[in-house]
Protein backbone atom coordinates (compact mmCIF):
# COMPACT_ATOMS: atom_id res chain seq x y z
CA UNK A 1 0.00 0.00 0.00
CA UNK A 2 1.52 3.04 -1.10
CA UNK A 3 1.30 6.23 1.00
CA UNK A 4 2.39 9.14 -1.93
CA UNK A 5 -0.12 10.37 -4.62
CA UNK A 6 0.50 12.03 -7.47
CA UNK A 7 -0.96 16.22 -7.11
CA UNK A 8 -0.70 18.10 -4.02
CA UNK A 9 -2.13 18.24 -0.59
CA UNK A 10 -2.23 20.97 1.93
CA UNK A 11 -3.90 19.75 5.38
CA UNK A 12 -3.80 21.33 8.81
CA UNK A 13 -4.39 18.56 11.83
CA UNK A 14 -4.84 18.96 15.70
CA UNK A 15 -4.11 15.92 17.35
CA UNK A 16 -5.03 15.68 21.51
CA UNK A 17 -4.08 12.35 23.99
CA UNK A 18 -4.39 12.52 27.12
CA UNK A 19 -2.74 9.24 29.05
CA UNK A 20 -1.74 10.87 33.04
CA UNK A 21 -4.27 8.17 34.44
CA UNK A 22 -2.90 5.07 33.61
CA UNK A 23 -4.47 2.38 32.30
CA UNK A 24 -7.31 4.99 30.74
CA UNK A 25 -6.05 6.75 27.57
CA UNK A 26 -8.32 9.43 25.75
CA UNK A 27 -7.69 10.90 22.41
CA UNK A 28 -9.13 13.49 19.75
CA UNK A 29 -8.41 15.22 16.68
CA UNK A 30 -9.70 17.03 13.63
CA UNK A 31 -8.03 17.33 10.03
CA UNK A 32 -9.15 19.43 6.51
CA UNK A 33 -7.30 19.36 3.61
CA UNK A 34 -6.97 20.31 0.07
CA UNK A 35 -6.22 18.12 -2.94
CA UNK A 36 -5.15 18.91 -6.67
CA UNK A 37 -4.33 17.59 -9.28
CA UNK A 38 -5.41 14.30 -8.04
CA UNK A 39 -6.15 10.87 -10.29
CA UNK A 40 -7.19 8.65 -6.73
CA UNK A 41 -8.66 9.10 -3.74
CA UNK A 42 -6.58 10.31 -0.47
CA UNK A 43 -8.09 7.27 0.97
CA UNK A 44 -7.55 4.74 -1.89
CA UNK A 45 -4.90 4.62 -3.76
CA UNK A 46 -6.45 1.73 -6.75
CA UNK A 47 -9.86 4.07 -6.95
CA UNK A 48 -9.15 6.25 -9.63
CA UNK A 49 -11.23 9.97 -10.30
CA UNK A 50 -12.56 10.44 -13.40
CA UNK A 51 -13.78 13.83 -13.65
CA UNK A 52 -12.37 15.48 -10.40
CA UNK A 53 -8.66 16.43 -9.71
CA UNK A 54 -9.64 19.13 -6.94
CA UNK A 55 -10.89 18.03 -3.66
CA UNK A 56 -11.15 19.17 -0.03
CA UNK A 57 -11.58 16.71 2.88
CA UNK A 58 -12.62 17.01 6.93
CA UNK A 59 -12.50 15.07 9.47
CA UNK A 60 -12.92 14.34 12.95
CA UNK A 61 -12.41 11.43 15.63
CA UNK A 62 -12.60 10.63 19.35
CA UNK A 63 -10.83 7.10 21.18
CA UNK A 64 -11.15 5.91 24.26
CA UNK A 65 -9.11 3.24 25.58
CA UNK A 66 -8.32 1.14 28.65
CA UNK A 67 -5.68 -1.67 28.15
CA UNK A 68 -2.85 -3.62 29.89
CA UNK A 69 -0.07 -5.40 29.18
CA UNK A 70 1.29 -8.01 31.30
CA UNK A 71 4.94 -8.48 32.46
CA UNK A 72 6.13 -10.37 29.17
CA UNK A 73 4.24 -9.21 26.78
CA UNK A 74 4.70 -6.72 23.60
CA UNK A 75 1.48 -5.85 22.59
CA UNK A 76 -1.92 -4.51 24.29
CA UNK A 77 -3.05 -7.87 26.15
CA UNK A 78 -6.37 -7.20 27.46
CA UNK A 79 -9.00 -4.51 28.09
CA UNK A 80 -10.97 -1.90 25.18
CA UNK A 81 -10.76 0.10 22.76
CA UNK A 82 -13.38 2.99 21.50
CA UNK A 83 -13.65 5.13 18.63
CA UNK A 84 -15.66 7.09 16.10
CA UNK A 85 -15.25 9.11 13.39
CA UNK A 86 -16.59 11.19 10.64
CA UNK A 87 -14.85 12.01 7.50
CA UNK A 88 -16.61 13.63 4.33
CA UNK A 89 -15.61 14.94 0.90
CA UNK A 90 -16.47 18.24 -0.47
CA UNK A 91 -15.85 17.36 -4.38
CA UNK A 92 -17.47 18.64 -7.51
CA UNK A 93 -19.92 21.23 -5.75
CA UNK A 94 -21.23 18.27 -3.70
CA UNK A 95 -20.69 16.56 0.11
CA UNK A 96 -20.28 13.27 1.24
CA UNK A 97 -19.83 12.59 4.44
CA UNK A 98 -19.49 9.37 6.07
CA UNK A 99 -19.35 7.95 9.95
CA UNK A 100 -17.62 5.23 11.45
CA UNK A 101 -17.17 3.33 14.33
CA UNK A 102 -15.28 0.84 16.28
CA UNK A 103 -15.06 -1.41 19.16
CA UNK A 104 -11.88 -3.52 20.14
CA UNK A 105 -12.01 -6.21 23.20
CA UNK A 106 -9.32 -8.05 24.36
CA UNK A 107 -8.45 -10.77 27.36
CA UNK A 108 -5.58 -12.76 28.30
CA UNK A 109 -6.20 -16.42 27.99
CA UNK A 110 -6.04 -18.10 31.17
CA UNK A 111 -4.01 -21.35 30.07
CA UNK A 112 -0.67 -19.64 28.55
CA UNK A 113 0.93 -16.96 29.23
CA UNK A 114 0.69 -14.02 27.50
CA UNK A 115 -1.09 -15.39 25.15
CA UNK A 116 -4.36 -12.90 24.03
CA UNK A 117 -7.82 -13.11 22.47
CA UNK A 118 -9.16 -9.98 20.63
CA UNK A 119 -12.56 -9.43 19.14
CA UNK A 120 -12.43 -6.47 17.12
CA UNK A 121 -15.47 -4.33 15.34
CA UNK A 122 -16.27 -2.12 12.97
CA UNK A 123 -19.11 -0.53 11.47
CA UNK A 124 -20.07 2.56 8.95
CA UNK A 125 -22.32 4.32 6.60
CA UNK A 126 -22.12 6.59 3.83
CA UNK A 127 -24.68 9.06 3.27
CA UNK A 128 -23.68 10.36 0.34
CA UNK A 129 -24.84 9.93 -3.42
CA UNK A 130 -24.58 6.17 -3.59
CA UNK A 131 -23.73 5.74 -7.06
CA UNK A 132 -20.37 8.03 -6.85
CA UNK A 133 -16.73 6.52 -5.58
CA UNK A 134 -16.82 9.44 -3.07
CA UNK A 135 -19.67 7.54 -1.22
CA UNK A 136 -18.87 3.80 -1.05
CA UNK A 137 -15.90 2.26 1.51
CA UNK A 138 -13.33 0.45 0.30
CA UNK A 139 -11.34 -2.72 1.77
CA UNK A 140 -8.72 -5.39 0.44
CA UNK A 141 -5.43 -6.30 1.70
CA UNK A 142 -3.24 -6.50 4.87
CA UNK A 143 -2.70 -2.49 3.78
CA UNK A 144 1.47 -2.41 4.90
CA UNK A 145 4.12 -1.26 2.90
CA UNK A 146 7.05 -2.89 2.11
CA UNK A 147 8.75 -0.37 4.21
CA UNK A 148 6.50 1.31 7.02
CA UNK A 149 6.55 4.10 9.82
CA UNK A 150 3.45 2.69 11.04
CA UNK A 151 1.42 0.26 13.39
CA UNK A 152 2.83 -3.52 12.12
CA UNK A 153 -0.61 -5.37 12.89
CA UNK A 154 -2.16 -3.09 9.52
CA UNK A 155 -4.81 -6.26 9.45
CA UNK A 156 -6.47 -4.92 12.74
CA UNK A 157 -7.38 -1.70 10.55
CA UNK A 158 -10.95 -1.00 9.61
CA UNK A 159 -10.19 -1.37 5.67
CA UNK A 160 -8.17 -4.27 5.46
CA UNK A 161 -9.73 -7.64 4.48
CA UNK A 162 -6.27 -10.23 3.50
CA UNK A 163 -6.58 -11.91 0.97
CA UNK A 164 -8.29 -9.51 -1.40
CA UNK A 165 -6.74 -6.85 -3.43
CA UNK A 166 -6.57 -3.42 -2.02
CA UNK A 167 -9.46 -1.52 -2.31
CA UNK A 168 -11.21 -4.34 -4.12
CA UNK A 169 -14.08 -4.70 -1.86
CA UNK A 170 -16.90 -1.62 -1.99
CA UNK A 171 -19.23 -1.10 0.65
CA UNK A 172 -21.91 2.04 0.68
CA UNK A 173 -22.64 0.56 4.61
CA UNK A 174 -20.63 -2.27 6.41
CA UNK A 175 -20.26 -4.56 9.44
CA UNK A 176 -17.30 -6.06 10.27
CA UNK A 177 -15.71 -8.22 12.93
CA UNK A 178 -12.21 -9.99 13.52
CA UNK A 179 -11.10 -12.63 15.80
CA UNK A 180 -7.56 -12.77 16.67
CA UNK A 181 -5.72 -14.95 18.72
CA UNK A 182 -1.97 -13.59 19.60
CA UNK A 183 0.38 -16.13 20.85
CA UNK A 184 2.92 -16.38 23.36
CA UNK A 185 5.68 -14.26 22.20
CA UNK A 186 9.24 -16.33 22.07
CA UNK A 187 12.07 -14.83 23.62
CA UNK A 188 15.45 -15.21 21.98
CA UNK A 189 18.76 -14.71 23.99
CA UNK A 190 22.20 -14.89 22.55
CA UNK A 191 21.22 -15.50 18.95
CA UNK A 192 22.04 -12.81 15.71
CA UNK A 193 25.16 -10.83 15.73
CA UNK A 194 26.53 -7.56 17.80
CA UNK A 195 25.09 -5.17 14.82
CA UNK A 196 21.86 -7.21 14.38
CA UNK A 197 19.84 -9.31 16.56
CA UNK A 198 16.39 -10.20 17.22
CA UNK A 199 14.72 -10.21 20.63
CA UNK A 200 11.74 -11.77 19.81
CA UNK A 201 9.47 -13.82 17.44
CA UNK A 202 5.20 -13.56 18.27
CA UNK A 203 2.67 -15.22 15.66
CA UNK A 204 -0.99 -13.69 15.37
CA UNK A 205 -3.77 -16.06 14.33
CA UNK A 206 -7.26 -14.17 13.33
CA UNK A 207 -10.24 -14.87 11.26
CA UNK A 208 -12.36 -11.13 9.83
CA UNK A 209 -16.11 -11.45 8.50
CA UNK A 210 -17.46 -8.47 6.34
CA UNK A 211 -20.94 -7.30 5.71
CA UNK A 212 -21.14 -5.16 2.94
CA UNK A 213 -24.19 -3.61 1.34
CA UNK A 214 -24.11 -1.71 -1.89
CA UNK A 215 -27.26 0.06 -3.98
CA UNK A 216 -28.82 -2.11 -6.25
CA UNK A 217 -27.20 -5.38 -5.58
CA UNK A 218 -27.43 -8.12 -2.88
CA UNK A 219 -26.04 -8.11 0.89
CA UNK A 220 -22.52 -9.49 0.25
CA UNK A 221 -20.62 -11.63 2.81
CA UNK A 222 -16.55 -12.03 2.72
CA UNK A 223 -14.90 -13.79 5.13
CA UNK A 224 -11.03 -13.77 5.24
CA UNK A 225 -8.53 -15.55 7.53
CA UNK A 226 -4.82 -15.46 7.87
CA UNK A 227 -1.34 -15.74 9.97
CA UNK A 228 1.08 -12.40 10.60
CA UNK A 229 4.75 -13.50 12.33
CA UNK A 230 6.31 -10.62 13.62
CA UNK A 231 10.01 -10.37 14.87
CA UNK A 232 11.58 -7.29 16.31
CA UNK A 233 15.14 -6.79 15.09
CA UNK A 234 17.87 -4.22 17.02
CA UNK A 235 20.41 -3.01 14.59
CA UNK A 236 23.67 -1.72 16.64
CA UNK A 237 22.19 -1.81 19.93
CA UNK A 238 20.12 1.04 20.13
CA UNK A 239 17.81 1.05 16.31
CA UNK A 240 15.03 -1.54 16.55
CA UNK A 241 12.72 -2.23 13.87
CA UNK A 242 10.07 -4.65 13.04
CA UNK A 243 9.84 -7.13 10.32
CA UNK A 244 6.36 -8.66 9.72
CA UNK A 245 5.54 -11.92 7.25
CA UNK A 246 1.83 -12.36 6.86
CA UNK A 247 -0.65 -14.43 4.45
CA UNK A 248 -4.11 -14.03 4.32
CA UNK A 249 -6.89 -16.32 2.23
CA UNK A 250 -9.92 -14.73 1.42
CA UNK A 251 -13.64 -16.61 1.05
CA UNK A 252 -15.44 -14.20 -0.98
CA UNK A 253 -19.43 -14.76 -2.79
CA UNK A 254 -19.84 -15.71 -6.49
CA UNK A 255 -18.47 -13.08 -9.22
CA UNK A 256 -15.80 -11.66 -7.33
CA UNK A 257 -12.94 -10.68 -9.00
CA UNK A 258 -13.40 -12.61 -12.34
CA UNK A 259 -15.86 -15.48 -10.88
CA UNK A 260 -12.82 -16.48 -8.45
CA UNK A 261 -14.49 -17.52 -4.79
CA UNK A 262 -11.11 -17.31 -3.18
CA UNK A 263 -7.66 -15.34 -3.23
CA UNK A 264 -4.79 -15.75 -1.98
CA UNK A 265 -2.59 -13.00 -0.42
CA UNK A 266 1.38 -13.26 1.04
CA UNK A 267 2.55 -10.09 3.08
CA UNK A 268 6.03 -8.94 4.25
CA UNK A 269 6.72 -5.21 6.09
CA UNK A 270 9.54 -3.80 7.48
CA UNK A 271 8.64 -0.90 9.70
CA UNK A 272 11.20 1.58 10.52
CA UNK A 273 12.06 2.72 14.26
Amino acid sequence: MRKSRKGYVVQLAYDYTNMLVTPYSKSWGFSVAAYGDMDALPLYQEIEVQDVRSMQTASVYGKWAKTRTSLGGVMKEQGYELGVEGYGYLAGGRVYPSVEATGNFGTLVPFDRNTSFWLRTAAGHNFGDEESVFGTTYFGGFRNNYVDNRDAFQYRTTLAMPGAAIDAIPAHSFAKATAELNLRPLRLNNFGALFCYPTWIQCSLFGTGLSAWNPHTSHKMYYSTGIQVTTELVFLNYLKTTLSIGYGHLFAPSGFDGGRRGNNEFMISLKLL
